[in-house]
């Protein structure tokens, strides 16, 4: 006869003989990303010149676990990307972290730093003037518990690429 038995520390008893498990542990957190953002703010300038936009971004970041314990020393991991105008490089903008607790079937909300967009937007009469500043791209998010991803979300999904060396940090 046959047995299979799974234990919580990773060990598969297969009728007598243990065999180790290579399991992920993963963290039960949902995340869920809303951009905020503030209205466009066009700055007076002369009509012959295009106008300054300013535009400021935030994100609103609500993790909620369906675990049955309260999860500690929870890591909330996040980058705001912008991409110049001209180049079109992406580049990391805005990055922080921070520490908390997330009780059992609860939402929990934290609220990115603000990053500030400036552009002007390239017009063609009556003299062509170039664009130049930066425009908000995308964002990353990242859970981490004993240092390890437990949950991660990116937008678009290649800002994964872009914030990949500063994640390791």
């Amino acid at each position: 006869m046959l047995t299979i038995k799974l234990v919580r520390i990773g060990i598969l008893v297969l009728g007598g003989l243990a065999c180790s498990l290579l399991q992920a542990q993963t963290v039960p957190v949902a995340i869920s990303v809303t951009v905020l953002k503030t209205p466009k703010e066009k700055h007076p300038t002369p009509q012959s010149a295009p106008a300054p936009v300013s535009e400021d971004r935030l994100l609103e970041i609500v993790l909620k676990s369906s675990n049955s314990q309260t999860l500690t020393n929870l890591e909330v991991k996040y980058w705001l990307l912008v991409r110049d105008v001209i180049s079109k490089d992406v580049t990391i903008s805005v990055t922080d972290s921070s520490t908390l607790t997330l009780r059992p079937f609860i939402q929990t909300v934290v609220t990115s730093s603000v990053v500030k967009c400036d552009y002007t937007p390239r017009t063609g009469t009556p003299k062509p003037v170039p664009a130049k500043g930066n425009k908000f791209y995308g964002y990353g998010v990242q859970v981490l518990e004993g240092g390890k991803i437990a949950s991660q979300t990116y937008e678009p999904t290649d800002a994964q690429s872009v914030i990949k060396g500063d994640a390791k940090k």
